[in-house]
């Protein structure tokens, strides 16, 4: 996707200093807006929504000072760059500039080359921190799927606990494999996290082993039968792939597969079917398919159904939760130098694609 030009907004009140500027900062591909005055400024500035202001201090009505002061203090503009242009050379006019809440300041008549130069430090710095407040909404994301998703485990434990202690020991076989499957459960996202913690720092080496794809697609389908009979599900494994040996990480592709299918699950309704399709689009691809017949994914929301930013946002009206999954399994598909996608199922319901090199690059 092609980034849109940073635009810069000028308020001067001389429309011919912006002339004398405007030229040599649109050479450098930033889109310039203009306003002679403060207060149309203020006006205009969530339309414009700017990069950066080039402030002028010398304007009647309200000063460039005192636009800079207003702007610090409004949320959603607190942090824009902010570079005053002045005619004064008193060093506590220029210091003034500073306390109010300017990032650099240039003097007049202002020279093209340096103003050019700041623009581009402040910009720079600017990229930094819209990095930085991107990482700390991954993490907050993170945070918050990760509590959601270990508490439903844990509290199913916690009443099987309570149920063992009011029974005086005893406890009836459906809680005693209750209690084994949430903690497992528990385990698995535990394990989930920390893998995928490992491959978005780049710390996860892909261990690439000959692996049978048609027996591992029949081991995946086999161990979700259990947790399919209860919704009355009816789970295929069309795994009949020639050649069926792929170098992939065993562990990391099986966790993977485990993850599309009980999402398939849970978002299924009863006696429907679920399809598990092993196949070679080409001799280098080797290529897994969840096809579910449940409530779909929004058009508007398939490409985002992986990021991270996604988890706990509605994807459907019957779905309120995707959790760390999704991200996990295309954590996995990059790291072997494949892909996974999703598209719609006829005449309802979602398949997942994933698709992998045979061999690794």
């Amino acid at each position: 996707m092609t980034k849109a030009p940073r635009s810069i907004f000028v308020i001067d009140d001389k429309p011919c200093n912006f002339d004398v500027i405007a030229p040599v900062l649109e050479s450098e591909g930033y889109c310039l807006v203009y306003a002679p005055s403060a207060e149309r400024a203020l006006a205009r500035l969530d339309s414009v929504n700017p990069d950066l202001l080039l402030l002028d201090i010398m304007m009647p009505g309200m000063s460039g000072i005192e636009l800079c002061r207003t702007i610090r203090t409004m949320e959603k503009w607190k942090h824009i760059p902010i570079i005053m242009l002045t005619a004064l050379t008193d060093k506590k006019d220029l210091a003034n500039c500073l306390d109010v809440g300017a990032d650099d300041f240039l003097s007049k008549p202002v020279d093209l080359h340096e103003l050019t130069a700041r623009v581009r430090s402040l910009l720079r710095i600017r990229e930094q921190f819209e990095q930085i407040q991107t990482l700390l909404k991954v993490r907050d994301a993170m945070f918050h799927t990760i509590v959601h998703d270990l508490r439903n485990p844990l509290n199913t434990i916690m009443v099987t606990a309570e149920i063992l202690q009011d029974n005086e020991g005893y406890l009836p076989l459906k809680s005693v494999e209750s209690l084994g499957r949430n903690a497992t459960k528990m385990m698995s996202l535990i394990n989930d996290i920390l893998v995928l913690g490992k491959l978005e720092s780049g710390q996860m080496q892909v261990n690439c082993q000959a692996v049978d794809v048609n027996d591992l697609g029949h081991k995946v389908v086999e161990d979700a039968e259990i947790i399919a009979k209860q919704k009355q599900l009816t789970l295929v494994s069309n795994c009949q792939v020639t050649p069926a040996i792929a170098h992939i990480d065993f562990y990391l592709v099986r966790r993977t597969l485990d993850n599309l299918l009980m999402n398939a699950v849970k978002f299924s309704p009863t006696h429907s079917q679920i399809i598990l399709t092993v196949s070679r689009p080409n001799p280098d691809q080797i290529q897994f398919e969840v096809a579910d017949q449940g409530y779909g994914i929004p058009d508007d929301k398939k490409a985002i159904v992986f990021d991270p930013y996604q988890s706990g946002d509605d994807v459907s009206e019957n779905v309120v939760k995707i959790g760390l999954g999704l991200t996990f399994c295309k954590s996995v598909a990059e790291a072997h130098g494949g892909s996974i996608s999703v598209r719609d199922n006829q005449p309802q319901g979602c398949i997942f694609t994933l698709i992998l090199p045979v061999s690794p690059s």
